[in-house]
């Protein structure tokens, strides 16, 4: 937990974002305790990969918020390896990551199982070369994708390029081209090509937890609601 002031909003690609929310928590509490009088606890600043559950982790973000207004609690949200860089620079104080591998240093670990993905109504699957939708040049998933269908030898080309996951899952479900996901994210929309299609199978990726030293009693308090986030059971996907 830092007590400098406030860092300047930072683009990291063109998914991230400062989200305040000791301005909204002080704004829907102004008639009981004005914001003058709240005591500032200083910083705490979170990373969190793009295609994490936003609908899970809003409500715990917010309610963070109103329990602890003295707090201003800055989330940024972008693609894994750029997330990891700024974290190890000191610019973190918790950081969610996708990576490969359980890493050495963090504090839990959960596997991330993955699928190839394709459009249900409109398959992109069979064209030549192989279409694909993509998140930008760095990210996790394409690199391990693009690596695979390499030393496999397949012929493909990128025809969607987004650093937003609901950009990317859109894509795959109107048939510009096939990707590799996680299988939390699949909706009905789409089908996962299953091993008789002789795609890589892609596995060993990990979503991770990682903390500063000297966090404060409030930065405690939130490692454990992220800790109970990514240990709760995950939604299954029927797609097949």
């Amino acid at each position: 937990l830092s007590t400098s002031p406030p860092t300047s909003p930072r683009c990291m690609g063109d998914c991230s974002y400062r989200w305040p929310i000791l301005k909204r928590s002080t704004m829907s509490n102004s008639t009981n305790a004005p914001c003058r009088f709240l005591q500032s606890e200083g910083v705490l600043r979170l990373g969190v990969p793009e295609d994490f559950a936003a609908e899970r982790l809003m409500p715990i973000l917010s309610r963070f918020g109103l329990e602890h207004p003295g707090v201003r609690l800055e989330v940024t949200c972008g693609l894994g390896p750029e997330l990891m860089r700024v974290y190890r620079q000191g610019e973190f104080d918790l950081l969610l990551v996708k990576q490969m591998g359980q890493g050495v240093d963090c504090l839990a670990c959960w596997p991330e199982p993955m699928c190839w993905v394709d459009s249900r109504s409109a398959p992109a699957f069979g064209r030549d070369p192989l279409a694909l939708v993509a998140f930008p040049v760095g990210g996790l998933y394409r690199n391990e994708m693009l690596h695979h269908l390499e030393m496999a030898g397949w012929h493909w080309r990128i025809n969607y390029s987004s650093a937003s996951l609901a950009s990317v899952c859109a894509a795959v479900a109107a048939g510009l081209g096939i990707s590799l996901l996680p299988t939390r994210v699949i909706g009905p929309q789409h089908k996962v090509l299953q091993a008789s299609s002789g795609l890589p199978d892609i596995q060993g990726v990990y979503l991770a937890l990682y903390a500063q030293p000297g966090l404060s009693h409030a930065g405690h308090l939130l490692l454990g609601q992220l800790r109970e986030l990514c240990e709760a059971p995950q939604p299954r996907t029927a797609a097949t």
